[in-house]
């Protein structure tokens, strides 16, 4: 990787053998610094976090293919599998420019994965954690809103905001890794017609009947 940046993608987290691992957005070539799309990365620690390095790529991008995956946040499963969520901006194919979370899967703690698919959420800065119960959370920001893209034959400008929801934290509880949701809610929703930014979520289960959050909150200024 040429660069990297972990701002709103995953906390750290440690395997059974003791390696520390955490995900993060970058490049991995000067031509997708150029084209303005990311790559995402897994960086890993052998001693207890005093050094890190061994990085390998979750998603590649591609330039001039518009899709965006960027923030990102990897849990690993009780079945030995990693789970990857990843935000995609699509700039390229679609009129309207929505932000859709995407899962990936790995069988070789990050070596290799699964290409990214669409969940039903949108949304990004997405955290995760796995419950007692055996269940997986999942949270991102929801914006709640799309918006129109205009084209011309050498720029992008966004046009007309369709607002559906409220902005906010949007979770979602699985119980077979990912691939569906069972039920989700509200985390927390901003009053209406606020400009608060809401976002990066991380999560401790405490016991069997409590998760600790904590997001931040921008001024509604």
């Amino acid at each position: 990787f040429k660069s990297m940046d972990a701002e709103a993608c995953g906390k750290i987290f440690q395997t059974e053998d003791g390696t520390l691992g955490a995900s993060f957005r970058g490049h991995m070539t000067q031509e997708e610094i150029e084209s303005g799309i990311t790559s995402n990365g897994i960086i890993r620690s052998h001693d207890n976090g005093l050094t890190w390095g061994d990085a390998s790529p979750i998603y590649r991008a591609i330039p001039g293919s518009g899709l965006q995956f960027n923030e990102n946040q990897v849990l690993p499963l009780a079945d030995g599998r990693w789970l990857a969520m990843i935000r995609l901006n699509n700039n390229y194919f679609i009129e309207v420019h929505p932000v859709i979370m995407h899962r990936s899967y790995s069988s070789d703690q990050g070596r290799t994965w699964t290409f990214p698919v669409p969940t039903r959420f949108n949304g990004g800065e997405p955290g995760a954690e796995r419950l007692p119960d055996g269940g997986i959370l999942s949270a991102q920001t929801s914006p709640g809103r799309t918006y129109s893209i205009l084209w011309t034959e050498d720029s992008m400008s966004r046009g007309e905001i369709s607002q559906t929801r409220p902005w906010g934290l949007l979770y979602e509880v699985s119980y077979d890794g990912g691939l569906t949701w069972a039920y989700w809610g509200d985390l927390y929703r901003t009053e209406k017609d606020s400009a608060e930014h809401i976002g990066s979520p991380t999560f401790l289960s405490v016991d069997e009947d409590n998760v600790f959050a904590v997001y931040h909150r921008g001024s509604k200024e």
